[in-house]
């Protein structure tokens, strides 16, 4: 079946089942319905809302600038006795022994 059978299909479907709920509304059935629907459009405006926002910071995450670059390594220290700049260990090694004098 296409997809245009398929829509015509349903929509007279749903038509149908708009008429027949029309005929079996009656009174004591539209009174013990109204909460039910009552809530139910709370819970689609609840989670209208939560989709809306979800959709913005989705927008303003993708509009954001980059992040800051990776940070760069220790500057590099001059040796005093050569006059050298030599780059220390990076990452610094873990120091072996306890870390503080006594």
């Amino acid at each position: 079946m296409s997809d245009q059978a398929l829509t015509s299909r349903s929509f007279g479907l749903r038509a149908g089942q708009a008429d027949a709920m029309h005929e079996a509304m009656t009174p004591e059935l539209r009174a013990a319905l109204g909460p039910r629907r009552e809530a139910l459009a709370r819970s689609v405006r609840a989670v209208t809302r939560q989709v809306e926002g979800l959709e913005e910071y989705a927008r303003r995450v993708q509009d954001a600038p980059p992040g800051p670059p990776t940070l760069p390594g220790p500057p590099p220290v001059r040796d005093v006795e050569s006059g050298r700049a030599t780059l220390p260990e990076w990452p610094p090694r873990a120091q072996e022994g306890p870390p503080f004098r006594s």
